[in-house]
C-alpha cells in the first residue's frame, strides 16, 4: 500500500475524499484502509461510536478496488479497575496505573455494525442489494411490518399489517426488486412506516436462528394533524398579579410565575404538581466535548467563548389576547469580552393552563465580519424538572421517535423508528438522546410533561450534566438534586477526529447569518 499515500497509514484513518480520489484511476491493486474507524471518542468515561461511518460503506461500495477497512479496536482496550471510594468498577485507561507515557483514552473505543444487505424505496417497490461477496439470501428470512404512529401522543400507535416477505434468488453482489406488500390505509393523522427485517433461518456458529442480520425503514405516509390547541377563557377566572419583577398567574388547579428579571419561568404546577423548579429554562449551546471534538472543534469552541456565554435581558413585555398570554422577551446571549451575540427573541404563549408554546428567534450579531464562530456545539432549551415529575429518576419517559439507544447526526443509522418507553434514569446510559418527534416525561400517578417541536428534536434527561466535563470516569461525575431536561433544535456531529478526519460538512452545525427560528411546546398530561 506505499504506492498509495494516506491509506496505509496505521496512525490515521483516510478521509472519505482520499479514498475516492485514490480509487479514481490512481490505484493499480485492490486496497484496505488499514484503520476504518478507530479512536471514537469519551464522555464521561464511556464510549460514543464514530461519525459518518455510512458514509465510508457507501464510498466501498461504490469503489469495487477498494476492499473495505478494519475496525481497529472492536471494543475498547481499557482494564477494570475498582474505585477505593465505594468499590464500584470502572474501566481504567492510560494515566491510571501510574504509568508514564501513556496515551490517555487512545484505545477506549467501541464497535459498529455492517449490514449485508441495503434496501431502498424507489417507484413502490423494494430495491433490495446483497452485499454479501460469496453467498446468496437463501440463509435469511424476511419479514415486513406497517405501523402507524400519533405526531402528538406516543401512547397512539397501532400494527397496521406484518408478515413474511418473498425474496427472489439474489446472487452475491446482484440487486432485485419486489413489490411492497399491499396493506388497508389506516384513517386520521400520524406518520406510517414500513419495517423490513433479515433474519438466520437456522442457528450457526456465531448466532441462533432468527439472528436480525439486516433491517431497512421507510416513511411511506404521512398525514398531518389538522387539530389546534384551542384557548380557553382561563384568563377570565384566572389571577394575574403583576409587578416590576414577576408575572404571576392563578388559577382554582394551577400557578404560572414568570421571573420578568432574567426572562425565565419561575414555577409550573397544576393539579397539586410542580412541574418546573425555578429559574427552570434556558438557552443553552455548549456540550461536554468528546475525545472527537478536542484536536480542532473545541479549541474552536472555546476561542469563541461558547462555553462562557452570559445573558442580558433587554426586554419584557407582557399582553393578553382573546384568552390568550403573551410573555415576549429579547435577551442578549454572549461571552462576556468578544464582540459578537447571540440576540434571542422568546415568546412565551399560555393558551390554557396546561399548554405552554416556546417560540425561538435566534439571530446572530457581531461588531465586524468574520467575528462569528464557524459552527456550534449544539442549540437548544434546558428546563430544570421539578421533583414530581422526575421522582429521583425513578419518573419514566416515552418517546415516538428513533430509538432505543442514543443517536447523533453522524451516528444514527442503528436508531429505528417507533415508540419507545424507559425509566429517567436509564438515559443516562446513552448520551445525548435520540432524534425524536414528541416526548412525555410523568411519574405513574401523577401528572407528567409532553414535549413537542416544530421540527424533529433531540432530548436528554439527566441529573449528571453539571460537572460532567471535568469528570474522566463515570463515578466521578455526582449526581445533581436537579434533573435537567434538554431539548435540542440542533447538534453537531461526532466525526473520527482522535485520529482522523473531523465531522463531515453536512453533519457540522454551521453558524447561520440569517438565525434560526423554532419552537418547543409543553403540555400537561
Amino acid at each position: 500500500m506505499s504506492e498509495c499515500s494516506g491509506l496505509g497509514a496505521a496512525t490515521t484513518v483516510a478521509s472519505r475524499h482520499e479514498l475516492s480520489y485514490h480509487s479514481r484511476g490512481n490505484l493499480r491493486r485492490p486496497a484496505i484502509e488499514v484503520v476504518n474507524a478507530n479512536q471514537i471518542g469519551l464522555l464521561h468515561g464511556e464510549v460514543i461510536g464514530p461519525g459518518s461511518l455510512k458514509e465510508y460503506l457507501e464510498t466501498f461500495r461504490r469503489y469495487r478496488i477498494l476492499q473495505g477497512g478494519f475496525i481497529w479496536e472492536w471494543a475498547n482496550h481499557g482494564l477494570k479497575k475498582v474505585n477505593a471510594d465505594d468499590g464500584s468498577e470502572f474501566y481504567g485507561y492510560g494515566g491510571d496505573f501510574d504509568e508514564y507515557p501513556h496515551d490517555g483514552t487512545f484505545v477506549m473505543d467501541g464497535t459498529d455494525c455492517v449490514s449485508p444487505i441495503t434496501l431502498l424505496l424507489l417507484d413502490g417497490k423494494l430495491e433490495i442489494t446483497n452485499v454479501y461477496d460469496f453467498v446468496g439470501l437463501e440463509h435469511l428470512d424476511a419479514t415486513f411490518n406497517v405501523s402507524k404512529y400519533s405526531t402528538s401522543d406516543v401512547s397512539n400507535g397501532c400494527l397496521i399489517a406484518c408478515g413474511s416477505l418473498y425474496i427472489p434468488v439474489v446472487a452475491a453482489g446482484g440487486t432485485v426488486s419486489v413489490p411492497v406488500p399491499a396493506f388497508k390505509s389506516a384513517e386520521g393523522a400520524g406518520e406510517v412506516w414500513l419495517t423490513i427485517t433479515f433474519s438466520l433461518k437456522e442457528s450457526t456458529n456465531w448466532a441462533d436462528a432468527g439472528f436480525e442480520t439486516a433491517w431497512a425503514q421507510f416513511q411511506i405516509a404521512n398525514t398531518p394533524s389538522t387539530a389546534a390547541i384551542t384557548a380557553q377563557p382561563f384568563l377570565s377566572t384566572a389571577s394575574i398579579t403583576e409587578t416590576p419583577d414577576f408575572l404571576i398567574v392563578t388559577g382554582p388547579s394551577y400557578t404560572f410565575q414568570f421571573n420578568k428579571r432574567i426572562a425565565r419561568i419561575s414555577y409550573w404546577t397544576f393539579d397539586g404538581t410542580d412541574l418546573l423548579t425555578p429559574q427552570s429554562n434556558l438557552l443553552t449551546f455548549w456540550r461536554a466535548p468528546i475525545d472527537n471534538d478536542n484536536p480542532v472543534d473545541k479549541p474552536s469552541w472555546q476561542r469563541y467563548g461558547l462555553d462562557h456565554l452570559l445573558n442580558r435581558v433587554r426586554s419584557v413585555e407582557t399582553s393578553t389576547t382573546d384568552g390568550v398570554l403573551t410573555i415576549a422577551t429579547v435577551t442578549d446571549i454572549a461571552p462576556p469580552i468578544l464582540g459578537w451575540k447571540f440576540v434571542a427573541e422568546v415568546t412565551y404563549i399560555l393558551a390554557n393552563p396546561e399548554v405552554l408554546k416556546i417560540k425561538t428567534n435566534l439571530t446572530p450579531k457581531s461588531h465586524a465580519p468574520n467575528m462569528l464562530p464557524k459552527d456550534l456545539p449544539r442549540i437548544g432549551w434546558e428546563f430544570s424538572i421539578a421533583k414530581d415529575v422526575a421522582a429521583d429518576g425513578e419518573g419514566v419517559v416515552s418517546w415516538f421517535g428513533k430509538g432505543p439507544g442514543e443517536s447523533y447526526p453522524d451516528k444514527c443509522d442503528a436508531a429505528r423508528i417507533g415508540i419507545f418507553e424507559m425509566p429517567i434514569r436509564d438515559l443516562d446510559t446513552i448520551y445525548e438522546g435520540p432524534n425524536k418527534r414528541t416526548a412525555i416525561l410523568w411519574e405513574p400517578g401523577s401528572d407528567g410533561l409532553a414535549v413537542n417541536a416544530s421540527t424533529e428534536f433531540g432530548f436528554k434527561v439527566s441529573n449528571k450534566i453539571a460537572g460532567l466535563e471535568a469528570a474522566r470516569h463515570p463515578y466521578e461525575v455526582v449526581p445533581s438534586e436537579d434533573w435537567v431536561l434538554r431539548v435540542d433544535y440542533a447538534q453537531h456531529g461526532l466525526g473520527t477526529q482522535a485520529c482522523g478526519p473531523g465531522v463531515l460538512e453536512p453533519y457540522r452545525l454551521k453558524m447561520s447569518e440569517s438565525g434560526w427560528e423554532f419552537e418547543v411546546g409543553l403540555k400537561v398530561i
